[in-house]
């Protein structure tokens, strides 16, 4: 299945509009942006829009349960050893979104 483009933006956006609220912001990078789509997944920065202020403890589950009224779910594995990021690896409607946490 070859995922577009357009699919990455409508996710990123869903993504955009529930982070924004909770000081978060979303990027789109990887194939869908470079080559204007991916047979494997769909690539998102998850970055803090005030990069210097100290995170809640609770960050990451603040931020899943955003991602997850978004239509994002199951994060069903973290890699914390890919280019030193952590990187969460979700679904939406049967499709992988790599996210890479800054």
């Amino acid at each position: 299945m070859i995922i577009s483009l357009e699919q990455a933006l409508d996710i990123a956006r869903r993504a955009e509009e529930v982070l924004a609220p909770i000081g978060y912001h979303i990027g789109l990078t990887g194939g869908c942006l470079f080559r204007g789509g991916s047979d494997k997944d769909i690539d998102l920065i998850v970055y803090p829009h005030d990069p210097t202020a100290e995170k809640p403890e609770d960050w990451e589950g603040i931020v899943e349960a955003a991602l997850k009224t978004a239509g994002l779910v199951d994060r069903f594995t973290t890699d914390t050893n890919y280019v030193n990021r952590v990187v969460w690896i979700m679904g939406w409607n049967g499709t992988r979104v790599d996210l890479f946490m800054s």
